[in-house]
């Protein structure tokens, strides 16, 4: 008796039928992960600014020491631990360096709130990426945080500060830091988008 052979494989119908299934399930991927992923690297930009302000608060607490914050547009952040020669001249030891993830950086997009009543803390009007020494004009991108914490300007007078991070023209992206003169409060935030209009809330 003729046994019948066993046809293997798959026709090319069926192949192609798979092919189509996982480019549909690869596109629908893209689309879901693209926006999370932008999200993740403005969070990440967002936690290395607050620890870095934070860490410099904290250690001119506990060393007694004054340390200074300096950000540079598009996304640097350093910090500089100030002590003085014999003849009583500043000098700036720089402790750390630190960029923000790529993709982000201190930035204004447009549809930010910008008026005293709806920015960050109340903190200026949104006219500037780095925006410290509001009482005195505004504009300023350094803050020194003296040994009782304080957080103050050049001048030693109290500085209140605010610094906007996104991914550039992304509004959905947008996160802000606040700095409180008075105690060195370090704040973080994150701008919501889904109401009437966008919304500044703390963390």
């Amino acid at each position: 008796m003729k046994r019948s052979r066993a046809q293997a494989g798959f026709s090319l119908i069926e192949v192609l039928v798979v092919v189509a299934v996982i480019l549909i399930l690869a596109a629908a991927a893209v689309v879901q992960i693209g926006p999370a992923l932008q999200a993740a690297k403005t969070n990440t930009a967002l936690e290395i600014a607050l620890g870095q302000l934070r860490t410099a608060h904290q250690q001119a607490i506990d060393q007694r020491r004054v340390y200074r914050v300096t950000f540079t547009t598009p996304r640097t952040i350093q910090v500089d631990q100030l002590t003085y020669d014999t003849n009583g001249n500043q000098i700036f030891t720089l402790i750390r360096s630190i960029d923000l993830p790529v993709e982000t950086q201190f930035t204004l997009v447009s549809g930010m709130p910008n008026t005293s009543q709806t920015t960050p803390d109340g903190l200026g009007q949104g006219g500037n990426a780095i925006d410290f020494a509001l009482d005195y004009g505004g504009g300023a991108t350094t803050v020194f945080f003296q040994k009782d914490g304080r957080a103050t300007d050049s001048a030693g007078r109290p500085n209140d500060g605010v610094i906007y991070i996104a991914r550039p023209g992304d509004l959905n992206t947008s996160k802000a830091v606040t700095v409180l003169g008075a105690t060195g409060r370090v704040k973080g935030w994150r701008l919501f988008t889904a109401g009437k209009s966008p919304e500044w809330r703390p963390l």
